[in-house]
């Protein structure tokens, strides 16, 4: 997957597979740099998300949620 180089601009997105991904954020300490990748599950039951931050004054951390499909 390539995606531009967004500058300060407006998030930007692109498919990595089956996987969206979704880069956002500018490098300073209000709104630190991030990157959303949703998925469905191989059962396609369950919607993941995965959100990296990346931070200059830390090694930054990962956080995901999944979403059950509802019958």
């Amino acid at each position: 997957m390539r995606m531009r180089d967004r500058g300060d601009g407006p998030p930007i997105c692109g498919w990595d597979g089956k996987t969206l991904v979704v880069q956002s954020g500018a490098p300073d300490d209000d709104h630190p740099p991030f990157e959303e990748r949703y998925s469905v599950s191989e059962d396609g039951q369950r919607l993941i998300e995965v959100v990296g931050f990346k931070s200059s004054l830390s090694a930054g951390f990962t956080m995901s949620r999944v979403w059950e499909r509802v019958q």
